[in-house]
């Protein structure tokens, strides 16, 4: 585990001085913790995965976003300032062509497939297996609107180029279809298409396809 963590705090730190002229030095500490979680999100979709693939699937930016976002979020909780989270926020956005806010909570098994242009603004409250693909939106309708952010259940699916808007309810195992922009509560179990997304679909077992 340290082998591993010594190598991504190398690639971290690099990265780091490579594109901010005075950066601040991340803690190790919560450095494992970020990677702790991030094998933990993996593991939810993928059981079998090894500490070792995860490690490499970091390092070539496949994972990377998501553990980004644990290493910031653990910082936000731990109450480091702005200017420390956003140098890892920057680095997110440069290396790996996506946002997500370090106020904005989510559960266990967050999986970024693919995920450039994806956004995730701030406050947003997210549960466990949440599964996003590239060019998402989950954020408030307008900028002004802080504190009406989406709250979405667990093992929720959106396809790319999908939007969650505003302060709206989605409920558990949820699917978004690709392109569909979703601004009214789901009570879950349902497949949503469309702009404004409509429920095409109940579904009465788990489905990860539209």
């Amino acid at each position: 585990m340290e082998s591993t963590l010594s190598d991504i705090a190398d690639f971290i730190k690099l990265n780091l001085q490579r594109l901010i002229p005075s950066p601040h030095p991340v803690n190790h500490n919560f450095l494992h913790l970020a990677f702790e979680q991030t094998v933990s999100d993996f593991r939810y979709h993928f059981p079998k995965i090894t500490i070792s693939a995860v490690k490499s699937e970091i390092l070539r930016n496949r994972f990377l976003p998501v553990f980004l976002y644990r290493l910031v979020r653990k910082m936000h909780v731990a109450g480091y300032d702005d200017e420390n989270k956003y140098q890892i926020h920057f680095l997110m956005k440069t290396l790996c062509g996506c946002e997500i806010y370090w106020s904005s909570k989510i559960g266990e098994g967050f999986h970024l497939d693919h995920g450039v242009g994806t956004v995730i603004g701030s406050e947003c409250k997210i549960g466990n297996g949440f599964w996003i693909q590239h060019g998402c939106t989950v954020m408030h309708k307008d900028l002004g609107d802080l504190g009406k952010a989406p709250i979405i259940g667990d093992d929720v699916i959106m396809y790319s180029n999908s939007q969650v808007l505003g302060p709206i309810k989605v409920g558990d195992r949820t699917i978004i279809a690709p392109n569909s922009v979703l601004v009214s509560d789901t009570e879950g179990n349902q497949m949503v298409l469309g702009n404004p997304a409509k429920i095409v679909k109940e579904l009465t077992a788990r489905q990860n396809t539209f």
